[in-house]
């Protein structure tokens, strides 16, 4: 089994050498946390890269369920490795493919997820209201990458039509955290605060 601080550390390596947008997203313990706070058991994530996110979602809880997506086939398979060598491998569903497409099908199989974590290069404002239809009621979005340029998309459209859907969204820099459950919002304030 891969421990937590080795697996961060692996994806910085895999970056480095694969020359690819395979960040590691900074406070994996937080998505332990919030996962076990709101006592989540489907989440979609956007942008595996080599799963150390997805890994942590699993950590929370062994009956935890994961759809990860990623159109980098190289990732799609060192993931699946990794998963398999941590023991979560059956807590996991990887999509391989462009995420936009691959949510189009998840909408029309009904698929609800409690937490969704974008986590792909630059967040689309034209992916918005399918993130919003796939959350349950009172789901969580988790969105990353805010902060990186991009000529193509523009995240003060991407929050704002957040708003427009009826959620509500904090920011912390290169995060945000939006749904229309304001107690989920504390409680992410709450746990980033903390970790």
């Amino acid at each position: 089994m891969i421990a937590n601080n080795e697996y961060y550390e692996l994806t910085i390596e895999h970056r480095n050498q694969h020359k690819c947008g395979g960040y590691p997203f900074e406070n994996g313990q937080f998505l332990t946390d919030i996962v076990q706070e709101l006592r989540s058991e489907n989440i979609l994530e956007i942008g595996t890269s080599i799963g150390y996110s997805t890994n942590c979602f699993a950590r929370a809880f062994d009956t935890v369920k994961i759809t990860t997506i990623d159109k980098d086939k190289t990732h799609c398979e060192l993931a699946t490795k990794n998963f398999k060598e941590n023991n979560v491998i059956d807590q996991v569903e990887i999509l391989f493919g462009v995420s936009g497409k691959i949510i189009k099908d998840l909408k029309i199989d009904n698929k609800k997820y409690d937490i969704i974590f974008f986590d792909g290069f630059s967040p689309n404002p034209d992916e918005v209201d399918d993130y919003i239809e796939l959350l349950n009621n009172s789901g969580l979005l988790i969105t990353t990458n805010l902060e990186l340029p991009s000529k193509i998309y523009r995240v003060d459209e991407y929050l704002d039509k957040i708003l427009k859907l009826g959620s509500t969204t904090i920011r912390f820099g290169d995060i945000a955290f939006s749904s229309k459950d304001k107690t989920k919002l504390e409680i992410c304030k709450k746990l980033w605060g903390s970790t």
